[in-house]
């Protein structure tokens, strides 16, 4: 009579685990397609990012010198 308990309280926490297993395996494979969407859009900058602007070919002029009148 022990033994049949302990077989069928074996059997119903394997059933527990087998469940449990599924619904993690479920649960990783969800993960995984959301993970490869993000890498997927990944390369692409937000709508609000402005690109790069090419750097000038010449170099700025200098600044212009003030009057000798303004100096005080």
């Amino acid at each position: 009579m022990m033994a049949l308990m302990t077989e069928k309280r074996e059997t119903l926490e394997n059933a527990r685990l087998v469940a449990e297993v599924e619904r993690l395996s479920t649960a990783l494979t969800e993960a995984l397609k959301c993970i490869k969407e993000l890498e997927r859009g990944r390369n692409q900058p937000p709508g609000f990012v402005k690109p790069n602007r090419p750097k000038r070919e010449s170099q700025k002029r200098p600044c212009k010198k003030r009057a000798a009148e303004h100096d005080t």
